[in-house]
């Protein structure tokens, strides 16, 4: 199987379907999220999939470009380093992809704030960690275009990433939790009227796990599937009711997207910059992802029980000139077996 990180660099090759150039379609969502029943300031249910969900072990950054990290067979051979934010006796679980950009955090020195908050920057980037748990992810784009970006042109990534050791497959899965609050804190748009084309230009937040065959013996083994939870995007700041579906190319992958009225609700705009929470069962739209795959002709061969959750990654990706900021705490997947 491919060793970690190999998902994330896989996934820099579907940005054309991120910014709209890709084929998608959209439809009816007939396997609706469902809302976890209860209280929801009590904690979900079930085994905890995602690593270090507060983020004190730091990160280990990457090279400029996916080809380097391919060039060196891994994320780990091609790393530029450890950055630490609390704990500093252990090798960080995430990894954080700092594609297409001009200023590298490489050699970043840590900054401890009065609120103690640990931040690294340079002219183009900040990561900022809060006691509390809260990242922040900040992206100054100004910095790194010198003109708008034209359509089919490499564009700034800043995203973390992790894999998951222990793979649960999905038909032993009575429900998967999933939690997180974000808020997007700033997104300043630096294009004149003119300059902008919303058709290749915008700043977004995209969240995607993959749903990946491993069984060697089937004839989908290593076919996966990208499921997104999307949040914000500069161009659209009401809630899409419907699913999103994506073929790539490049790597003849399809794409997920949940309708994210199903996931953040109706009334939701992350242009507010407020906080925003959901705690949603995701195995519904699994379930839903999978049939549709089988609807397109595709994942025919692939049982439940032979896929898997492989791993996860979130940020931001600037296909336009934009300055923007997120914060994101309480990040929970968990698996309830149908054996618990």
């Amino acid at each position: 199987m491919p060793g970690p990180g190999y998902f994330l660099v896989i996934c820099i090759a579907l940005y054309p379907f991120l910014t709209g150039s890709g084929k998608q379609v959209a439809g009816s969502h007939t396997g609706a999220v469902l809302a976890i029943a209860g209280e929801r300031s009590k904690p979900a249910p079930g085994k905890e999939l995602i690593r270090d969900a507060r983020f004190r072990q730091g990160f280990s950054l990457s090279p400029l470009t996916p080809e380097e990290v391919m060039a060196a067979g891994s994320f780990d051979k091609a790393s530029k380093g450890y950055y630490y934010f609390e704990k500093k006796d252990q090798k960080p679980v995430w990894e954080f992809c700092q594609w297409a950009s001009k200023y590298s955090l490489e050699g970043a020195r840590p900054r401890k704030n009065a609120d103690n908050s640990v931040e690294y920057r340079n002219a183009a980037k900040r990561i900022m960690h809060h006691p509390d748990g809260t990242l922040h992810i900040g992206v100054t784009t100004s910095k790194e275009y010198t003109k708008p970006r034209e359509a089919g042109g490499a564009f700034t990534g800043f995203l973390i990433q992790q894999d998951f050791p222990d793979l649960p497959d999905i038909g032993s899965m009575q429900h998967l939790y999933f939690s997180a609050a974000l808020k997007v804190v700033k997104c300043e748009r630096k294009m004149t009227d003119r300059e902008y084309d919303p058709a290749i230009h915008t700043a977004q937040t995209p969240m995607y796990f993959i749903l990946k065959n491993r069984n060697p013996w089937s004839k989908d083994y290593n076919y996966a599937i990208w499921l997104g939870i999307q949040s914000f995007d500069y161009r659209y700041p009401k809630m899409n009711p419907k699913e999103e579906i994506g073929f790539d190319n490049d790597t003849h992958m399809y794409m997920y997207n949940i309708p994210q009225t199903a996931v953040w609700g109706a009334k939701t705009t992350f242009h507010d910059h407020q906080w925003h929470r959901t705690r949603v069962d995701l195995l519904p739209s699994v379930l839903q992802a999978i049939a549709s795959m089988r609807a397109k002709g595709t994942f025919l061969h692939s049982d439940l029980s032979d896929l898997v959750v492989a791993g996860m990654n979130f940020g931001w990706e600037c296909p336009g000139t934009f300055d923007v900021a997120l914060e994101i705490q309480g990040l929970s997947l968990k698996v309830v077996n149908k054996n618990d």
